[in-house]
């Protein structure tokens, strides 16, 4: 009998990623293609949908042709993608704006009048999130008020991998439950589009797609898509779900006894539970909906990590982008290196890395990217060295939060690009002062995609049983107590400039606006 394949593709903030697995969930081929963040006005963030697809197209070409497999044997597609930013699709399918991505903070005149018009307790107590520009509703607004054309031409708003599904199969514009709960505009007790909100904001019912289960068949690949791609026309879809959810599913998180450490794009700790969990303090994402029925994940998360070191890259290490191509190696290889050369706590530099905002705890659209403590004595090494230390202070706040809502954490799982660094993964355990396991992947959403889609044409019974069968722990880094007594007395001037920036921020959003 010929191998059964699986394709599953992430849509993520910085590029697009397609993978092609066997029905035991080993990865065959992979492919990777970047994409710009497109920044038209200070604090703006968008991408072009046209982007994401040229993407997808050469990645599952490049991924079919490494597998050397016919690409009829890949019987099921998965997509999971970047959340909370929208596409606004006309009738006959082609985008009418760019998307405006999660990144992007516009918005905020529009949350300051959800605030004063709806209340966040009531948007909190219905679609368990707090008001802050990450999420869909704000955004919607925002074309609303200021792209009144444009919205009235709307026929949906599409969400990136949902976009991706249209363009594959040519015809069906919906999505999934985890990307619904993360819009602001779902009621997570139901699971479906919360009338009362989407009235409250005058945004019409319509204009949203419809939702699916994650692991439902929504499509088959098109006659233009499968010339485009090398697809097999035919082949089926399923809806897939956020890359958020995507991840928890590939790491086997779905139970308050695991957490998850993820590092891409943004960084945060997730956990899921039985039932959903809302925090008096609003200091959290979540409870938000699985891709597992009748699972919560709640999280706690920093919105640019990864973004803030591949901008470190591109703008200040041609010589090692120089060097990584000579070598053919990755340009971060190369920055690890150099920055595994600096002492622990970078010689006093910190960085606060919230170079478009931030998340939780605070949710302050207005914090931006703070360097502090540079001397002379400092190089571009130290640079480098303190954004993953910057990152990892950053996540101890988080972990803090969680602590706090009375949560026991051991250990966590580690996914995402930055557990390719041993350096970076270490610098987290020092200063988290826990156990941090990696498993037998790197692929994260993709993973998780692919077992959705296996999961829809029945080559697996369900997601839990599948994952628990192909993930493995294969290696704990463990805190050095040493290391980390230094790391605390640094994290406790962090904690104090990164809570004492605030008023900071505001004051300089509100000047620099009358420039």
């Amino acid at each position: 009998m010929e191998k059964e394949f699986l394709m599953g593709i992430d849509v993520g903030t910085l590029g697009v990623k397609t993978q092609i697995f066997n029905s035991a969930g080993e990865a065959i081929s992979s492919s990777y293609e970047e994409y710009p963040i497109i920044s038209p006005k200070p604090n703006w963030a968008e991408e072009d949908p046209h982007q994401w697809w040229k993407a997808t197209v050469n990645t599952i070409k490049s991924s079919i042709k490494k597998a050397k497999i016919n690409p009829e044997k890949i019987v099921a597609i998965g997509v999971c993608g970047q959340m909370h930013g929208i596409v606004p699709i006309a009738k006959d399918g082609k985008p009418l704006y760019n998307a405006i991505i999660w990144l992007c903070q516009r918005s905020t005149p529009q949350l300051k009048w959800i605030e004063k018009n709806v209340g966040k307790e009531k948007v909190y107590k219905i679609s368990g999130c707090v008001l802050q520009n990450t999420y869909t509703a704000p955004k919607i607004l925002w074309l609303k008020e200021n792209e009144p054309q444009i919205f009235k031409n709307t026929y949906k708003f599409l969400f990136s991998k949902d976009f991706i599904n249209y363009k594959l199969s040519g015809s069906t514009m919906c999505t999934d439950w985890s990307m619904s709960s993360l819009t602001m505009l779902s009621d997570i007790a139901k699971i479906k589009w919360s009338e009362e909100l989407c009235n409250l904001f005058d945004i019409p019912l319509e204009k949203l797609p419809e939702i699916h289960s994650p692991s439902s068949i929504i499509g088959e690949v098109c006659s233009e898509a499968a010339t485009e791609t090398g697809l097999k026309k035919g082949t089926p879809i399923v809806a897939g779900g956020s890359d958020f959810a995507c991840l928890l599913l590939s790491v086997g998180v779905f139970s308050p006894e695991r957490f998850m450490l993820s590092n891409g794009s943004c960084s945060g700790i997730a956990t899921c539970l039985n039932k959903p969990l809302f925090d008096e303090k609003m200091r959290i994402e979540g409870p938000l909906y699985h891709v597992i029925p009748n699972t919560w994940p709640l999280a706690v998360g920093v919105g640019t990590t990864g973004t803030v070191l591949r901008w470190f890259r591109d703008e200040f290490c041609n010589e090692e982008i120089y060097l990584a191509r000579k070598l053919g190696i990755d340009p971060y290889k190369i920055i690890d290196e150099e920055a595994s050369k600096i002492p622990v706590g970078s010689d006093g530099l910190l960085v606060i890395p919230l170079f478009s905002g931030e998340r939780t705890p605070l949710f302050n659209p207005n914090a931006r990217g703070v360097f502090f403590g540079f001397s002379l004595l400092h190089t571009k090494e130290h640079v480098a060295r303190a954004i993953l230390e910057g990152v990892g202070y950053c996540l101890r706040l988080q972990m803090e939060i969680l602590e706090d809502l009375g949560f026991k954490i051991h250990e966590m799982r580690a996914i995402g690009g930055a557990v390719r660094s041993q350096l970076w993964m270490q610098i987290q355990a020092d200063i988290l002062n826990k156990d941090i396991l990696l498993v037998n992947h790197e692929e994260g959403g993709v993973l998780g995609a692919a077992i959705l889609a296996g999961t829809g044409v029945g080559i697996f019974k369900d997601p839990i049983n599948a994952i628990e069968n192909i993930v493995k722990v294969t290696k704990r880094i463990k805190p050095r107590h040493e290391v980390h007594e230094k790391y605390i007395k640094l994290y406790n001037v962090y904690r104090k400039l990164y809570y004492g920036m605030h008023k900071y921020y505001d004051l300089l959003a509100k000047n620099s606006s009358n420039i």
